[in-house]
C-alpha cells in the first residue's frame, strides 16, 4: 500500500513540475523588477506599461526594431530547441554549438532590448561602449573561431550575410562621417534596414540549422 501511495504521489509531483517551474520563470523576473524599483528613482508604472503607452507615442513607433525582437526571440528558441535535441541524441559537440549560439543570440535580444551597450552599461555600470562593443566582437569572433565547422556546414553564407549587415549597421552608427553624408531619414533607413535584414538572415541561420537537424532525425526515424 506505501508503495502505491508512492508512485501515486510521484506522479502528482511530475503533474506539478511544469506549474512550479512556469511559477518560478514568470516570477523571477517581477522580483527583479520590484527590486529595481526599490533601490532606483524608477516607479513601478515605468516598469510595467507599454513603452509607447507610457511615452504616449503613435502605437508603431519603433515598429521595425520590436519586429526585431520577435526574430531574436525565435531564433534563441530555435536554438534552445537544438540544444534539447542535441542532448537528447547525446551529441556533446553539438550541444555545445546550440547552446553557445542560443547564449549569444539572447544576449543581443538583450542588448537590442534594453539598450545595454548605448546606454545601460556605459551610464549605468560604467563601461564605455566601445570596450561592450569590443567584447562583442570578440565574443563573436571566438564562435566562428569554435564552431567554424558546424558553422559551414550549416549554411555558413546565411550567418556571414547576416554579420556583414549587422557589421554594416555599427558601421553607419558609430562612423560620424557615414551618417552625415546622408539625410537623417536617409541615415535612419539604412542604418536600421541594414541591422533589420541581418537579424532576419540571423534567425534564418538558426531555422536551416534546424531544419537541417530535424531532415536526418526523420530519416532515420523512418529507416528505424
Amino acid at each position: 500500500m506505501s508503495f502505491n501511495n508512492g508512485g501515486a504521489l510521484k506522479r502528482r509531483l511530475s503533474y506539478a513540475v511544469p506549474y512550479l517551474i512556469t511559477a518560478a520563470a514568470g516570477l523571477m523576473p517581477l522580483i527583479l523588477l520590484v527590486a529595481v524599483a526599490s533601490v532606483s528613482e524608477i516607479g513601478a508604472e515605468q516598469l510595467t506599461r507599454d513603452p509607447n503607452a507610457y511615452a504616449e507615442v503613435h502605437p508603431i513607433t519603433g515598429a521595425l526594431s520590436t519586429l526585431g525582437l520577435f526574430l531574436w526571440a525565435a531564433a534563441a528558441t530555435i536554438w534552445a530547441l537544438c540544444t534539447l535535441l542535441y542532448r537528447l541524441q547525446k551529441q556533446t559537440r553539438k550541444m555545445n554549438y546550440a547552446a553557445a549560439s542560443a547564449a549569444l543570440t539572447v544576449y543581443l535580444l538583450f542588448d537590442d532590448a534594453f539598450q545595454f551597450h548605448e546606454t545601460i552599461g556605459p551610464y549605468n555600470f560604467h563601461i564605455p561602449e566601445r570596450l561592450i562593443m569590443v567584447g562583442l566582437a570578440t565574443m563573436i569572433l571566438l564562435y566562428l573561431v569554435g564552431f567554424r565547422r558546424r558553422i559551414m556546414e550549416n549554411s555558413g553564407s546565411v550567418f556571414l550575410l547576416s554579420l556583414a549587415f549587422l557589421g554594416g549597421s555599427a558601421v553607419v552608427d558609430n562612423v560620424g562621417f557615414i551618417a552625415r553624408m546622408m539625410p537623417e531619414d536617409i541615415m535612419f533607413w539604412v542604418e536600421d534596414g541594414m541591422k533589420w535584414l541581418g537579424i532576419c538572415y540571423w534567425c534564418a541561420f538558426a531555422f536551416l540549422n534546424f531544419r537541417t537537424e530535424m531532415v536526418s532525425v526523420l530519416s532515420a526515424h523512418k529507416n528505424s
